[in-house]
């Protein structure tokens, strides 16, 4: 009985070990009305799971230097594995240009905030986005576009007074998930890296193939071994 239970048990809690990734669509930009950093739209984005009219959550774009595919599968990790078990990939995605580490993440968390208390449209002023998410890019990326003085001293300024409030990780970090292929090289098309609120709100785990598998045995052996307990 203790040996079904304990197969059993294994087999419910495979799914939940495979990683958060899913496919995802973005949307663009969220709000109407913001400017632009060198081309790039700033202010919040969003993706969405399905058509663009159910399943839409709000992401922020930390990766200046790469395009927003219109289709794409996620990889989302929490800030401490963006620099601890998942650093290889998360510098294949935002690159090694700039010397950055989770105050820097929780930096960036705090200033996509700022967008809500910044409007834009008539009679504001637009560029207040523009400097918000060039500080943000300016954290990750060495582009002159978004390494302009204004932008420089704001992510230094959130930095300085955010970099250490761990309540900032309730933001992840979403990678293409390219960037964990064993075939990666630096001339594959990742999509934009971002970042997002509550992931347990916005990411589904989505089991492996040879999840199912071993889930499959496990249900297998529960069978077997009941099975075999009734005959006895």
């Amino acid at each position: 009985m203790k040996l079904s239970t304990l197969a059993f048990t294994a087999a419910l809690l495979l799914p939940t070990l495979a990683s958060a990734q899913e496919v995802l669509h973005f949307e663009g930009v969220k709000t109407a009305g913001g400017d632009k950093v060198g081309g790039a739209p700033t202010g919040a984005y969003q993706a969405s799971r399905g058509p663009s009219f159910i399943s839409k959550f709000d992401i922020y774009c930390l990766d200046y230097d790469h395009t927003a595919k219109s289709v794409w599968t996620a990889h989302s990790v929490t800030f401490a594995e963006a620099v601890g078990i998942n650093l290889v990939q998360a510098q294949r995605q935002l690159g090694t240009e700039k010397n950055w580490d989770i105050q820097h993440l929780r930096a960036a968390a705090w200033l996509s905030t700022q967008f809500a208390l910044n409007p834009v449209g008539p009679g504001s002023s637009d560029d207040a986005w523009d400097t918000i998410h060039g500080a943000i890019w300016s954290m990750f990326s060495s582009n002159a576009n978004v390494n302009q003085a204004s932008m420089l001293t704001m992510a230094s300024s959130a930095v300085s007074a955010h970099g250490s409030d761990a309540t900032l990780d309730s933001y992840v970090l979403m990678l293409d998930e390219q960037t964990f292929s064993a075939s990666y090289s630096t001339t594959m098309n990742l999509n934009q890296a971002f970042i997002t609120y509550d992931p347990s709100t916005t990411i589904k785990t989505v089991p492996e193939p040879a999840t199912y598998v071993m889930m499959g045995a496990g249900l297998f052996a529960v069978g077997f071994v009941r099975r075999r307990q009734r005959k006895a």
